[in-house]
């Protein structure tokens, strides 16, 4: 098989990966443009949720999973817009079922 170059004098390249992060601790905040939204499966038994990247001020990609409140909250958000994701608190539901309630901010 034939090698392939692509590359042009002077270009240089380098590897980008989103940091997957999670929201342990009440007041934790991401905040950043949305750069993309899509579902993934995730548990036993699978069930489908959201999988969001931003990227931060800084020009750092940061991906999240979804959930409940965050899915509904995200199905109103465009792609390009700038939005800030605050963790506010834990409730515990029938049968141990923790819900991780969020605050999502568009900016204006």
């Amino acid at each position: 098989m034939a090698e392939v170059k692509n590359e042009k004098p002077g270009r240089k390249f380098r590897e980008v990966t989103a940091e997957f992060v999670t929201f342990t601790v009440p007041g934790m905040s991401y905040e950043g443009t949305l750069l993309n939204k899509m579902t993934t499966l995730v548990g036993t038994p699978q069930k489908e949720v959201g999988k969001y990247t931003i990227v931060t001020d800084d020009g750092e990609p940061l991906a999240f999973l979804g959930g409940a409140i965050l899915d509904e909250a995200f199905a109103l958000i465009e792609v390009g817009q700038y939005v800030r994701v605050t963790y506010d608190r834990e409730e515990m539901k029938a049968g141990g079922h923790r819900l991780k309630h969020f605050k999502v901010e568009v900016a204006e």
